[in-house]
């Protein structure tokens, strides 16, 4: 009887999902209400009698009738996944993949005639006619169900655990609209910096989770979750035109099986985006339980509005920052001021104009002297400091203007702390507050911030060289080599890379590793007139004539065009030549450039010591020097 009991209850919960099989939003909650459980109940018993979970045994149902029209009908693949419930053929091909052992499309190749099976061990039965189970399927499935068994014992005798760590895929951009890509980039990024402001969870940033950009090639989601140290993912597509936004989630839950938690379509107009995005941020904490604070559910609550076309140029504007060359940020500037012009109250705008100008400044594009660079960021900031809400991507603009553009220490510090406040899972603001700390000579926070920041973008190339300088700095020069060597195998051309390499090796004294990695950094940026400066100095004078061929050739340059003193300053400093050097700083000085916060922590610069010019310049910028740690 208990064994008719427990099929009863087992074929009732099929009937149910198989009733609402087209449904792509059926879920645990809406199973659990039809059978008269609580969710708890439904999740014991169902993994009591079948070894699943519940999403995993509504999954199961769904994928046994595609196997049936698969074999049966002439659909298409994603017809069929839409017929049994997957709005996303990727899900449902991956899903597929995963219980099967072969593609949806393979079930075709095999006669509908006669079973076969798969590469699983899962016997598919034939379409027209039965035959008898197979011996191997009978011994595999014995073996399942004791293994099933002792998993099941220690499940119902634990704690379902809820995940704490968490990534957001990229988003499919299903508008059907190329041109609408800036705003499903967009959207995705502020979906990770809302998600990232709930203390208690860890959200990776946006830049490591965009190797997983290619639809028709993604890795299992355990693969991923653990490539990315989390325990649960996002998936999801934007769709609709016009006035309306339509955005379809999933949350998949990885470990210690793919457990499909719940999967959701959120539809607003574009002046309540905000407010859709802070509805996805509640849902997804209300579904994995995590404790928000009173600021938080706050930020969360609040019923905030934007100007649709203000929000839709800031996003441009971000599309191309993202790119980082001179013309992207050319009109990165242009759709940021657009922006700001629509909307005045609009704090973003102002973040990005700052950002902007601050990149330009870094890349050497434009000097502090030659444009009105620090009248525009003191504008700007007075402006913001005017607006309820400051984002904490504000306070991070703040934080690096005050480090790097104003060298104004204690204030910098005080706006690092405020960003990190809002969003501890900004790991931008985690790296750069790393330097910030190894420039005020506090290199063992530093070290735990720069791990962080790694833990939350682990794949992110600039976040590794910026580890790597950090190691320079710390002195630790085997170290920063090994990582620096590791990062340019998957990004050759990286620049930060490559100048902390050529920065190691020299400290090491490995001047003719340091030299071809000075060569492969021109050779990168297509510079082949400073590839044979370094060559016709080596020639000449070794590794040190190759520098001073270089300084050469760049002090001629900036009678023409703008080079920043500051790398003329480095490359005498490592050639030996002290005066120079020395002089060369201090016009970099006063050029405001935003490197000379670390001629105190850079060891680069101890050569310089006995220098009383170096050592004024460090009283000027309110600096300790290294051997004063």
């Amino acid at each position: 009887m208990q064994e008719e009991g427990n099929s009863s209850f087992i074929e009732q919960a099929r009937s149910i999902v198989f009733d609402n099989l087209k449904n792509e939003q059926f879920g645990v909650v809406d199973l659990s209400d039809k059978m008269n459980l609580s969710r708890s109940q439904l999740h014991r018993k169902i993994k009591l009698k079948t070894g699943k979970s519940v999403s995993q045994f509504i999954r199961d149902v769904r994928l046994e009738e595609a196997i049936k029209l698969l074999r049966a009908d002439s659909q298409t693949v994603s017809e069929v996944a839409y017929k049994v419930g997957f709005s996303s053929s990727t899900y449902f091909n991956r899903c597929f993949r995963q219980v099967y052992g072969i593609a949806p499309g393979e079930v075709r190749k095999q006669s509908p005639d006669v079973s076969f099976v798969t590469a699983n061990g899962v016997e598919i039965p034939a379409a027209r006619k039965t035959r008898p189970v197979s011996l191997r399927l009978i011994t595999i499935l014995v073996f399942i169900t004791i293994v099933m068994g002792i998993f099941t014992y220690f499940i119902l005798n634990g704690t379902e655990g809820k995940p704490r760590s968490i990534a957001v895929l990229p988003l499919h951009n299903f508008t059907g609209d190329e041109d609408q890509e800036y705003f499903v980039k967009g959207f995705h990024d502020a979906l990770i910096g809302a998600l990232g402001q709930i203390s208690s969870l860890r959200v990776i940033s946006r830049t490591s989770t965009l190797r997983y950009s290619d639809e028709s090639n993604l890795p299992p989601i355990q693969e991923i979750a653990r490539e990315l140290g989390v325990e649960a993912l996002i998936e999801g597509s934007v769709m609709g035109t016009g006035e309306q936004i339509r955005i379809q989630l999933q949350l998949i839950k990885a470990f210690p099986e793919e457990d499909h938690l719940w999967a959701k379509e959120y539809q607003r107009d574009w002046p309540n985006i905000i407010v859709l995005q802070n509805e996805i941020i509640k849902t997804i904490a209300d579904e994995i339980q995590v404790n928000l604070t009173s600021r938080e559910e706050a930020i969360l609550n609040q019923d905030q509005q934007v100007n649709p076309e203000a929000y839709k140029a800031y996003l441009r504007g971000r599309f191309h920052w993202d790119r980082l060359t001179e013309q992207d940020l050319d009109l990165a500037m242009q759709f940021f001021e657009q922006s700001r012009a629509l909307d005045p109250d609009y704090p973003l705008a102002y973040a990005g104009i700052a950002q902007t100008w601050i990149g330009r400044l870094q890349q050497g594009l434009t000097s502090f002297s030659d444009s009105y660079a620090e009248v525009q960021l003191a504008t700007l900031k007075s402006k913001v400091l005017q607006l309820d809400n400051i984002p904490a991507e504000v306070h991070f603009l703040f934080a690096a203007k005050n480090t790097w553009v104003d060298w104004n220490f204690d204030a910098a510090g005080v706006e690092f702390e405020k960003c990190i406040g809002i969003n501890p899972n900004y790991s931008a603001a985690r790296a750069y507050y790393c330097h910030y700390l190894d420039i005020v000579h506090r290199p063992d926070e530093a070290s735990k911030q720069i791990e962080l920041s790694l833990e939350l973008d682990p794949f992110n190339p600039l976040y590794k060289a910026l580890y790597g300088m950090h190691l320079v700095f710390s002195r630790e020069y085997d170290k920063a080599i090994e990582l620096l060597l590791k990062t340019l195998k998957d990004s050759p051309t990286d620049p930060v890379a490559l100048s902390t390499l050529r920065t190691a090796y020299h400290l090491k004294g490995k001047y003719q590793e340091a030299l071809e990695t000075w060569k492969l950094s021109y050779y990168a940026k297509g510079d082949q007139a400073a590839i044979e400066a370094l060559n016709r100095g080596e020639y000449q004078g070794g590794y040190t004539g190759a520098l001073l061929q270089l300084a050469e050739l760049l002090i001629e340059r900036s009678e023409t065009s703008y080079v920043t003193p500051w790398q003329i300053g480095t490359i005498y400093t490592r050639a030996g030549e002290v005066d120079l050097a020395v002089e060369w700083l201090q016009k970099a000085y006063e050029a405001h450039d935003n490197n000379m916060p670390y001629i105190g922590v850079d060891p680069i610069f101890d050569v310089l010591h006995q220098s009383q010019g170096f050592l004024n310049l460090l009283d000027q910028m309110g600096l300790k020097s290294t051997t004063n740690r």
